[in-house]
């Protein structure tokens, strides 16, 4: 879903720097909801990892709280 919302965001705004749209999507658009905890670290993880494999690890800043955006419940 990521990819998705960043990709179309890109379309509309060729201007915006990927990584930006991709740190506020996660920080504004993405909400989860599991049973299992295991599976929430691991949506954590992959957000994080879609952040920082593109690019330099001096220019990456720390992934946002998410703790309100992904739930166990």
């Amino acid at each position: 879903m990521l990819h998705e919302i960043v990709s179309a965001r890109h379309i509309l705004n060729p201007k915006e720097d990927e990584y930006y749209l991709r740190k506020e999507t996660i920080q504004n658009c993405i909400y989860g909801v599991d049973i299992d905890p295991g599976a929430i670290e691991i949506a954590k993880l992959r957000l994080w990892l879609a952040l920082v494999v593109d690019y330099d690890l001096e220019e990456i800043e720390p992934l946002p709280n998410l703790d309100y955006r992904l739930m166990c419940g």
